[in-house]
Parts: C-alpha cells; sequence; structure tokens
C-alpha cells in the first residue's frame, strides 16, 4: 500500500481535468473565479498537458 488513499479521494472528488474558455489570449474567468493546480500525491515531478481546441 502506498498510504495515499487520501489524494485518490481528494482527487475523485475534484476531478483530474478541466475545460476553460480563452478569449483574446486570456482565460475567461468570472469575477471570483481562479484557477489553481492541486497535488494530493506530496510533492514530486508532474507533468501536465494543455490542448487548445478552437470552436
Amino acid at each position: 500500500m502506498e498510504g495515499n488513499s487520501d489524494g485518490h479521494m481528494k482527487s475523485s472528488v475534484l476531478g483530474a481535468s478541466e475545460t476553460l474558455i480563452i478569449s483574446k489570449g486570456r482565460l475567461v474567468l468570472g469575477t471570483w473565479q481562479s484557477l489553481y493546480f492541486c497535488e494530493f500525491d506530496g510533492p514530486r515531478e508532474r507533468n501536465f498537458m494543455v490542448k487548445i481546441i478552437e470552436g
């Protein structure tokens, strides 16, 4: 057992992906919205991917 069960539970609650809108090169967010990257599995190196789809 890895001992990171709480990290898996937190990840399943928040989800592992997000869809965002970009307009004129900037994120479209509401007044009180922000974007955060959360790491629940302890400090380690991570790779993440960004895919931009024109619509």
